[in-house]
């Protein structure tokens, strides 16, 4: 591979990270715009940040009734969990028999939407089964339920998915930079940058004010190392 060609699908994977995140950001606050236009609610303020996960996105909208505004609470992660599910076990196993020079712009993207959307949704009920915020807050506050009990269903969205986008990232890396084939690391990767998003959530100055709890912010770092240690044992052990 020439250096010109690496250095193009380099930046192409950085750039597809980043519009990646943008577009499931967008779908997120989109569920929250469409449950609000669905129930006749009034949409005050609409706000898509490019520096999540530092600073959140949202939509401030007066939504009136009990279930129009419980609709709106989970509308985000209901939206993203859905796209991403669609795009990890239905839509990325399909596209592989394509043009090859378009499987080269779009699956890079779909890889990084499928990993966004994974943080966005399952990070977000992770985050607040432990301290509950925005849409976690307002769902167990209507329901009257412990936070707690996003945790388990948390984890059981989390472990095929896991496994799923693992999988995924090898066959594009491998797709993208041939020498990189058959080398076992190469799926796993993509979790490292869990573990970089969890440290722009819990530094002081993001939107997620958490008052400095060291070890809250330790609980959550060791955390969000586990889905990399967990794909890197399912490539190293189960599929040695």
């Amino acid at each position: 591979m020439q250096f010109s060609e690496r250095v193009i699908k380099v930046t192409w994977l950085i750039l597809a990270g980043f519009i990646a995140k943008i577009v499931v950001e967008i779908l997120h606050e989109g569920g929250h715009l469409l449950v609000a236009f669905l129930t006749n609610g009034y949409v005050e303020e609409v706000y898509i940040s490019p520096l999540w996960p530092y600073e959140s996105s949202h939509v401030i909208a007066n939504v009136k009734g009990f279930y129009a505004k419980l609709l709106f609470a989970v509308a985000g992660i209901t939206v993203v969990i859905f796209f991403c599910l669609i795009v990890t076990f239905i839509v990325m196993p399909k596209i592989r028999g394509i043009d090859r020079k378009f499987l080269v712009a779009v699956y890079p993207f779909l890889v990084w939407f499928s990993f966004w959307s994974f943080l966005n949704a399952l990070g977000y009920m992770v985050l607040g089964s432990f301290k509950p915020f925005g849409d976690i807050k307002a769902i167990t506050t209507m329901l009257k339920i412990n936070s707690i009990y996003f945790l388990p269903l948390a984890i059981i969205l989390a472990v095929p998915l896991i496994v799923r986008i693992s999988d995924e990232n090898a066959k594009m890396m491998e797709m993208l930079f041939p020498s990189l084939t058959g080398k076992k690391w190469v799926g796993p990767l993509i979790w490292i940058f869990a573990v970089l998003v969890t440290l722009l959530v819990i530094i002081p100055g993001s939107s997620y004010n958490f008052n400095g709890n060291f070890v809250f912010f330790l609980l959550l770092l060791l955390m969000s190392f586990l889905p990399f240690l967990f794909s890197t044992l399912l490539y190293y052990v189960f599929r040695d």
